[in-house]
């Protein structure tokens, strides 16, 4: 959608395909090279927590009770010491080189030596304007932690997408981290070291997924993509295919694939070859949360 959006005092065409697709959300974090519209290839993607997702749980840790607690984090963050506490930096000690030196990212051990610090370091009876100054130091840690590892990933991955396709065009974010101002500046510099335009939408539509799926659909009408609706009724309840999480394309070779990336989990792989229509089809069962 925002590759479409008018640019403020600009003639200049839209950015045309290939560019790099940042996706940062409470769902989702991915790095994508995208060619066309719908087509997508993984660079990178969380093996764990998104970094919405990180944000959130960490606010609540930290006794913000606002929901999406992301944004009052890193209101809290703006008065404190980012360099007060030391924090893991998220697959640095990795066993596996391919996640050391990959696109991937890893939120989940940074959440939980930040649950461990505020444990130690907030205490019942503290004096109120000592604890919040705590607060906001602790929450500055864990975004400058956060930040950094997701710029790193994301700047690695930017290397792998010019050398897959020496002609891309821009850097694209989106997502309700986004509309982070720390996460928004450092991306804009990771662009801009690449030669890349960077493109993001307005703050106010960063979380608004109503609007970015109407625009998605639009797209795909137009360029005669829709599918048309069934016409046999006893086949209405199979047109819609119901998965907790959609595959968004392949993974880039240089990169490792894990479980998240199966368009159907193994579980449903074995639950499907058992079940089978009278008639030989192969039945489909929407898999559950729980097997993706």
């Amino acid at each position: 959608m925002v590759t479409r959006l008018p640019r403020a005092g600009s003639t200049a065409q839209p950015a045309g395909f290939p560019y790099a697709t940042v996706l940062v959300s409470g769902g989702h974090n991915m790095v994508l090279l995208t060619t066309g519209l719908g087509e997508h290839t993984i660079l990178g993607s969380t093996l764990d927590d998104s970094i919405g997702e990180s944000f959130d749980k960490t606010a609540r840790l930290l006794d913000i009770t606002q929901v999406p607690g992301g944004p009052h984090l890193e209101k809290l963050a703006v008065d404190g010491d980012s360099t007060k506490y030391s924090l893991p930096k998220p697959l640095s000690t990795s066993k596996d080189p391919n996640l050391r030196k990959g696109c991937d990212f890893s939120f989940s051990g940074l959440k939980t030596s930040t649950r461990m610090l505020v444990h130690r370091e907030l205490k019942p009876g503290m004096d109120p304007g000592v604890r919040q100054q705590v607060r906001g130091d602790i929450a500055a840690c864990f975004q400058n932690t956060a930040v950094n590892h997701l710029v790193e990933r994301v700047d690695r991955a930017m290397v792998w997408a010019k050398q897959a396709r020496p002609d891309l065009t821009a850097m694209i974010v989106a997502g309700g981290v986004a509309a982070n101002k720390r996460v928004r500046a450092e991306l804009a510099r990771v662009a801009t070291e690449h030669g890349l335009e960077f493109l993001v939408p307005p703050g106010r539509l960063c979380v608004d997924n109503g609007v970015m799926v109407a625009w998605t659909g639009i797209e795909r009408l137009k360029k005669g993509l829709g599918e048309k609706p069934p016409t046999n009724l006893a086949k209405a309840g199979l047109f819609a295919e119901v998965r907790p999480r959609w595959a968004l394309g392949p993974r880039d070779s240089r990169s490792t694939p894990h479980n998240r990336d199966r368009l159907v989990s193994k579980r449903e792989e074995r639950r499907r070859n058992q079940t089978t229509h009278e008639s030989g089809c192969l039945l489909y069962t929407s898999p559950s949360p729980r097997d993706s």
